[in-house]
């Protein structure tokens, strides 16, 4: 349920069992580091399939609170939502419910596309020496489609990004393949997680926003008749001026939550292409510990802002 407070351990907890786990690993060629990072943030997951979901549940969640209003308050005379308008014009909220059809298909693709980034991070624990590996990435690609805001055309990257994990795994898990994995998984990753983070900043935040605006608007209009009705009903004014809040509190903290979902793809490909910066060095150089400590520190910020927001 949307709000609900996340009562995992804190993040200094989970910080201080890692480093503590790995100290004197800092020089060395340890694999083990990358592994409880991956292993770390592939448990975004669920937090990943949450906002895809949200995308839809936001249209369904107003078509619901429409159904539910009311009846005196289904048709009302509602204000434009430009400063000029002067004259209100009646609005019936049960006959403009919006088609949630589009925003499930745009939910859906927006699963399929996380589906690839975190298994790219799972892929990318299985190299480092997990024993359960990701499977099924050579029929992911062909599920891409074309739906709304999520376009055809940023779906090469993710194609190539599930073409590259399904191949490398079929070679089995060697700890030799981790240069040439995060080599060949950079550019489309990159991509990818730029995309993602993109719609998530202006496609799926614009929804919220509208449905901030409408949610707005729905009370504005309330309230303006309830004290235009005699006796002025204060029970009823006192509980929708409480849902109202409720409703609106819940569109700020998905905001945020997106801004924390855009971070962290960001940063998993950022972590990435410092991997690569790494193990372009002699082995000996490589210091995987500081690449994967470094990351996952504000990685694990974000999946708190996330699982608070959807678990």
């Amino acid at each position: 349920m949307i709000g609900r407070y996340y009562h995992g351990p804190p993040r200094i907890v989970i910080l201080a069992l890692f480093c503590l786990m790995l100290t004197g690993c800092t020089r060395a060629v340890s694999l083990q580091s990358i592994q409880e990072y991956a292993k770390t943030v592939s448990t975004a997951s669920a937090s990943f399939d949450a906002i895809a979901a949200d995308f839809e549940n936001t249209c369904l969640e107003y078509r619901e609170f429409a159904i539910s209003a009311p009846s005196d308050l289904r048709t009302l005379p509602v204000t434009q939502p430009t400063p000029s308008a002067t004259n209100p014009s009646p609005y019936d909220l049960v006959a403009h419910l919006p088609d949630c059809g589009q925003a499930a298909d745009v939910s859906q693709q927006w699963k399929l596309r996380n589906s690839i980034i975190t298994g790219y991070v799972r892929a990318l624990a299985a190299i480092a020496g997990v024993d359960t590996k990701p499977s099924g990435f050579d029929t992911l690609a062909s599920r891409l489609s074309d739906v709304g805001a999520i376009k055809q055309a940023q779906a090469k990257p993710f194609a190539d990004l599930a073409t590259s994990i399904a191949s490398l795994l079929i070679r089995g898990r060697q700890d030799a393949l981790l240069r040439k994995y995060v080599h060949e998984a950079n550019a489309p990753l990159s991509a990818a997680a730029g995309s993602l983070a993109v719609f998530a900043e202006t496609d799926y935040v614009n929804v919220l926003v509208n449905d901030r605006t409408q949610i707005d608007r729905d009370y504005q209009t309330s309230l303006r008749h309830r004290v235009s009705q005699k006796p002025i009903d204060m029970m009823k004014i006192r509980d929708e001026r409480a849902q109202w809040v409720l409703r609106r509190g819940s569109v700020n903290q998905r905001i945020a939550a997106a801004g924390a979902y855009a971070d962290t793809v960001r940063r998993i490909a950022q972590t990435n292409a410092s991997l690569v910066q790494e193990t372009d060095k002699p082995e000996s150089a490589w210091d995987l510990f500081t690449t994967a400590k470094e990351s996952l520190s504000p990685i694990i910020d974000n999946l708190i802002v996330l699982n608070k927001t959807f678990h």
